[in-house]
């Protein structure tokens, strides 16, 4: 029964008849028959007139529900909401988990992204995170990019850190790649198999845009603010991020633009009682 559920979450928006549910989750077709009847009893997933399931409308409404338990999702829940109705694009809180990272909210229709969708700590990604904590693990985040990237990757790091936020190139394949990403480290493959997919993947996707690329239109998948919490400062004053704050164009801007987003974004969390931006 979970595996069908997990099935289904990985892609709300896909509705797969039992033929294929069979396949993917490799039961017999009489026992994924039975478990979907059970499902569907339990108004957990919906059987269309077509025959093609779905999670159904409650089981979802519960995991949102249950997601936004979180505190930082509960405080930053309305701003998020405000930011995305006043940049006109979807906006999403995600939130670390130790070696991922967990979207943990999200305010509009985002094509490869769903609430509770979780995205593995792997370079080049997640560098609005990896870029505040201590030099150890920026160190080890590095080691992971094969050697004939690994500079260009420590300097898109600095680059981030000096301006304090990350926008993400928006490649032919960004949307394939972080679906890829997700599936990958969902389904808990050896670490070796997400390590050598994690490399082909460096390969495939643009990262983040250098200073003297941001002019005239820029072509974004996304904008990133860090997010920091109380909980998370530093004995010495320093911050180490516990969420980041971000913004999906999707499209095409002027890049006079992105620093509105990113003022937008970060007048979104430190409106916020208890956080802030590094």
């Amino acid at each position: 029964m979970v595996a069908v559920v997990e099935f289904l979450a990985s892609d709300p928006s896909r509705r797969p008849s039992l033929a294929e549910i069979v396949r993917a989750v490799g039961m017999t077709r009489a026992t994924a028959h039975a478990v979907l009847a059970q499902l569907c009893a339990d108004r957990w997933v919906d059987r269309g007139e077509d025959n093609r399931f779905a999670l159904a409308p409650a089981f979802l409404g519960r995991m949102a529900a249950s997601v936004r338990t979180r505190p930082l999702v509960a405080t930053l829940g309305p701003s998020i909401r405000a930011a995305a109705r006043d940049l006109a694009m979807p906006v999403f809180l995600a939130e670390r988990e130790d070696a991922s990272i967990t979207v943990a909210d999200i305010a509009g229709d985002i094509a490869w992204a769903q609430t509770g969708m979780r995205i593995p700590i792997w370079a080049p990604l997640c560098r609005e995170f990896i870029t505040w904590e201590r030099s150890t693990e920026r160190a080890q985040w590095l080691d992971t990019v094969p050697e004939a990237a690994r500079d260009a990757v420590a300097d898109v790091i600095r680059t981030v850190g000096d301006r304090g936020f990350s926008v993400e190139n928006l490649g032919r394949e960004a949307t394939e790649v972080m679906a890829t990403l997700h599936s990958v480290h969902r389904a808990d493959s050896a670490p070796a198999v997400q390590r050598r997919i994690a490399d082909l993947l460096i390969d495939l996707m643009t990262s983040d845009y250098r200073p003297e690329d941001l002019s005239g239109t820029v072509p974004t998948m996304s904008v990133a603010v860090p997010v920091a919490t109380p909980d998370r400062i530093e004995s010495d004053g320093s911050h180490r991020v516990t969420a980041s704050l971000v913004a999906c164009p999707g499209a095409t801007v002027d890049a006079r633009r992105i620093d509105h987003i990113v003022e937008r974004l970060r007048e979104a969390v430190t409106t916020t009682d208890g956080a802030t931006t590094p």
